[in-house]
């Protein structure tokens, strides 16, 4: 009989647990991150093809507030306003993202919309030819965000992401220490 992968792993910016039961544990987690009105983000082919998105939202119980579900391959910008829109009417206080990389990173961009407000570009990393950097310098006030990782990646582990902008033809880059997913 094979062993499942089990470990638990903690850092001074987050915990990352993995467990077959692991979904089990939401609601004590936003306990102790002091969260009350969780919003799911997903994209639409996860919650077609998968009870994953439904063993979260039962998971959470009476704090799951509602589903954002329009996760595009990308994470591109107008996403995140149509993400916005469905954030003023719910007032999440905690975000969990389940899914991929385009979905960690959407979830990241409503919490940075969600502490500074505006819209992404104004909190954009911006590169200058040939080797200046400049960083805007964001608050900390985030609401936590915890992923349910469904595939292996990075975007669930640091503090950047990358939006897609049709109409300049790149990718919107955010490096905002405060999107670290606690968990």
């Amino acid at each position: 009989m094979p062993q499942s992968l089990t470990y638990h792993y903690n850092s001074v910016a987050q915990e990352v647990v993995c467990a077959e039961d692991a979904i089990n544990g939401l609601t004590g987690i936003l306990n102790r991150l002091g969260g009350s009105r969780a919003m799911v983000i997903c994209g639409p082919s996860i919650l077609a093809k998968s009870d994953v998105v439904h063993r979260v939202q039962s998971s959470l119980g009476g704090v799951y507030v509602g589903l954002f579900q329009g996760v595009a391959p990308h994470s591109p910008v107008n996403t995140l306003d149509e993400a916005m829109e469905l954030v003023a009417d719910l007032k999440p206080d905690a975000l969990v993202s389940v899914g991929g990389g385009s979905t960690h990173d959407t979830t990241k961009g409503i919490a940075t919309l969600l502490g500074e407000g505006g819209k992404i570009h104004d909190h954009q990393v911006v590169f200058e030819p040939p080797d200046k950097i400049i960083m805007p310098n964001l608050s900390k006030d985030r609401v936590p965000i915890i992923v349910a990782p469904t595939t292996i990646g990075s975007s669930e582990l640091g503090r950047g992401a990358g939006f897609a902008d049709k109409e300049l033809g790149r990718k919107v880059s955010v490096a905002d220490p405060g999107t670290i997913p606690v968990r």
